[in-house]
């Protein structure tokens, strides 16, 4: 039997051994955060699928006993320099990077999706956001101490115009970006 909740389906199962079901299919994401990801891959000239591996999403939140929304999931796909090498936000290091924040006192109901690249902050999102379409990020500053929080579309907006700025270029997303823009889980 399964339950539909927060946007995934839930097995139902004795005790607390519940985990997300996941299966391949295309992700839902909405239009604001979906252009500001065809700008980043346009930005970084990224020409391959934005995919994600299902056993590799699955594994993961059963490690961190975590849900993503859709939204989380083309931050992993998506593939474009401003998410891996500015953020550090590749699903293979989530896993360690929510063990160190933790190490280092963050919050137990955030995981680390991310962290600047030389390691002064974590960006991190709820175990189970209250809006998947917008799940939100928040900013741990390891020297001071401070935290910060960002929609989703503020934080990717703010990502897309440090590249912009980086690379003293812009891209624009047009009407001809969206329909061959398709992350997925695989």
């Amino acid at each position: 039997a399964y339950k539909f909740t927060r946007g995934v389906f839930l097995e139902q199962k004795t005790g607390d051994d519940t985990m997300a079901t996941r299966e391949p299919r295309p992700l839902e994401l909405p239009d604001n955060i979906r252009d500001l990801l065809i700008q980043l891959r346009k930005l970084s000239d990224v020409q391959r699928p934005a995919t994600v591996a299902v056993e590799q999403v699955k594994s993961l939140e059963a490690a961190l006993k975590c849900t993503f929304p859709d939204t989380i999931f083309a931050l992993f796909a998506n593939g474009d320099d401003g998410m891996m090498e500015d953020c550090g936000v590749r699903i293979d290091d989530v896993y360690d990077k929510t063990l160190r924040a933790r190490e280092m006192g963050h919050p137990k109901d955030k995981i680390a999706i991310g962290s600047h690249p030389d390691s002064h902050c974590f960006w991190c999102v709820s175990k189970s956001p209250p809006n998947p379409n917008n799940p939100g990020i928040t900013e741990y500053d390891n020297f001071d101490g401070g935290s910060s929080f960002y929609s989703l579309n503020e934080w990717l907006t703010q990502i897309c115009d440090n590249r912009a700025d980086f690379l003293e270029t812009n891209a624009v997303v047009s009407d001809e970006d969206r329909p061959s823009f398709s992350p997925a889980l695989v």
